[in-house]
């Protein structure tokens, strides 16, 4: 639904480059052909502060709610392949998913929604 809304109300919500969240518009570009993709994205963040202010819940109820479960959901399918490394590298379980913290402050992980 976020990409149905007018640009102007996804403009609303700009991608901030340095916490890598909000909104863009034909604006990442392909190194071979020096030609903006054509494609709008919106990316969220698993960071409170890069998040702050950035959930478009006016405009889609439930935005937040939904996008949160989703990585939730991915992250648990992302720590069980990790569990599976850790186990045919012969690491002690949890090593690698021990690294990874949702939401937390030094979280690096990503959801990027992409609409062509």
């Amino acid at each position: 639904r976020f990409f149905s809304l007018s640009r102007s109300s996804k403009e609303l919500y700009p991608l901030a480059r340095h916490h890598n969240a909000g909104y863009e518009f034909f604006e990442q570009v392909r190194p071979s052909t020096g030609v903006p993709d054509q494609k709008e994205s919106f990316q969220v963040t698993a960071r409170p502060e890069a998040m702050h202010g950035r959930w478009p819940e006016r405009e889609v109820p439930g935005f937040e709610q939904t996008c949160r479960r989703f990585i939730d959901e991915a992250f648990c399918v992302g720590c069980s392949i990790m569990g599976m490394v850790e186990q045919r590298c012969g690491l002690p379980e949890g090593t690698l998913a021990s690294a990874h913290n949702l939401w937390a402050d030094d979280c690096q992980t990503t959801l990027r929604l992409l609409h062509y």
